[in-house]
């Protein structure tokens, strides 16, 4: 799979559900696991995302609070 369409991949998932954990991308992209922390690099660079431990996150401004439910699904 062309990087483009890994990364156009990683932004839908990752604005439907908010965090989007490296383990199911992996699963879900079918390539390894160094591949998606490139790219995930790569998209954190572009400040596209937000990079954190097993996962990335949409970035957000200190505005923003989570509910509890999104608190301990991040968490």
């Amino acid at each position: 799979m062309l990087k483009s369409k890994r990364k156009q991949l990683i932004m839908e998932k990752l604005s439907h559900d908010k965090f989007v954990n490296l383990e199911d991308l992996v699963s879900m992209l079918d390539t390894s696991e160094s591949t998606v922390r490139r790219d995930l690099d790569e998209l954190e660079s572009e400040r596209k995302l937000h990079r954190v431990h097993g996962g990335a996150e949409l970035p957000h401004s200190l505005q923003e609070e989570f509910t509890n439910q999104q608190k301990s699904i991040k968490n």
